[in-house]
């Protein structure tokens, strides 16, 4: 499968080496700068992962323990809505990132999971349906798909 995908790739846009340039321009930031980025950065990425990460190992005890009491077949069911979104979305991901870049994916991703995590906390706030709980599982699992595209991140430096 890889080698029939990687001839289609190959096709689709052939890779071309880059053009080797005799002039070198370079930029040296100040060390300050480096460690006042490196900080934000490390703040920044933090969060964001504890947003994705713990959305994936919290979301079947949130489920069980809420206000509508599902029993953990329910709960494994939401859970497996989730985690389908999640792997549709990275397999759209990939193709959408062949053709562009994807620096404002990440701040998508942000979106997401943000509008995400406040509807599931208006659906318990507010004793909503079940119907709410999977739209908000399921914006969460399209909104922890996009962090994982390699050429988004590496944009930003990390």
């Amino acid at each position: 499968v890889s080698a029939i995908i990687l001839l289609i790739l190959h096709f689709y846009r052939r890779y071309i080496p880059p053009v080797k340039q005799t002039k070198k321009i370079t930029f040296k930031r100040p060390k300050k700068w480096e460690l006042i980025y490196t900080t934000f950065g490390v703040f920044i990425i933090g969060i964001f992962y504890g947003f994705e990460f713990m959305v994936f190992e919290m979301l079947p005890t949130f489920i069980e323990n809420s206000y509508l009491q599902l029993s953990a077949y329910k709960s494994a069911l939401i859970y497996a809505i989730m985690t389908a979104t999640f792997t549709a979305a990275r397999g759209l991901n990939v193709l959408i990132s062949i053709k562009f870049w994807s620096k404002n994916s990440i701040y998508l991703n942000l979106i997401l999971i943000i509008v995400g995590n406040g509807i599931l906390v208006l659906f318990e706030t507010n004793k909503h349906s079940e119907t709410l709980l999977v739209i908000g599982v399921m914006i969460l699992g399209i909104g922890n798909r996009i962090e994982y595209n390699r050429s988004g991140v590496k944009q930003f430096g990390v």
